[in-house]
């Protein structure tokens, strides 16, 4: 019995001690006012007309209920700021974007660390003028404007970039961006899960605690005493008649 509760009691307490620790990562990690998960700033300057990601693939090989279940709670952030003039951010499928800028010097994000600062890019040369981004129906959300823009996307299924221009199509990038996303009820679900774990942890050390607790000392027996043997009974004379 001590042995099953004592396994039992390092199994919760285990279990305890890693839903805390990833719930403690969860709220503990950078997000904004708007419970965005955000990534550190990023400075982009290039001499092209436009900066676009690679190909992100969300999903296109899954079964519809499953790509709808997955991509539904989530929503995508993309922020960025130019002192020189207006900025245009755009997220759109990412044929129709490669039509658009087909032909046009751009560069192709590659890679890119959220958490730092680093970003390699592939530049695709052209000679051809962009036409205004903010006239093209090509994209699934757009914003542009001076200062800071904030450009939020509910993810969906499908090929997907986002795009950083000039709002007037001119070469010349300078910006810095911002990448964010969020699930819906994700926090208060972390929340859910430290709760959890605490219980979880209280529990096996209970478990734990009252399979190591010694129990009463046995009593001994010394054998060596002799206990005193009762006489025998005097035997009853026999009366022959």
């Amino acid at each position: 019995m001590k042995v099953g509760r004592l396994v039992f009691g390092l199994l919760g307490f285990l279990v305890g001690v890693a839903a805390i620790s990833g719930s403690l990562s969860i709220l503990l990690d950078d997000r904004d006012a708007d419970d965005f998960f955000v990534s550190n700033e990023h400075t982009i300057a290039r001499t092209s007309h436009a900066v676009i990601s690679e190909d992100v693939d969300v999903l296109t090989d899954a079964p519809g209920w499953m790509a709808g279940w997955l991509t539904d709670p989530v929503d995508i952030r993309v922020s960025g700021s130019s002192s020189s003039g207006d900025i245009f951010l755009g997220i759109a499928e990412t044929g129709a974007l490669a039509g658009y800028l087909s032909g046009v010097n751009h560069d192709v994000v590659t890679s890119i660390d959220l958490n730092g600062d680093d970003i390699e890019y592939t530049t695709n040369a052209g000679l051809a003028a962009p036409a205004l981004p903010a006239d093209q129906t090509i994209w699934e959300a757009q914003v542009t404007g001076p200062g800071e823009q904030v450009l939020d996307w509910s993810l969906e299924t499908g090929n997907w970039s986002v795009a950083v221009m000039n709002a007037d199509a001119t070469s010349g990038i300078d910006t810095t961006m911002v990448f964010g996303a969020k699930i819906s009820n994700f926090v208060a679900l972390s929340w859910f899960g430290f709760g959890f774990g605490v219980l979880s942890l209280l529990i096996g050390l209970w478990l734990m605690a009252g399979a190591l607790q010694r129990g009463p000392e046995p009593q001994m027996i010394d054998l060596r005493e002799e206990s005193p043997i009762p006489a025998p009974a005097p035997e009853k004379p026999i009366v022959r008649t």
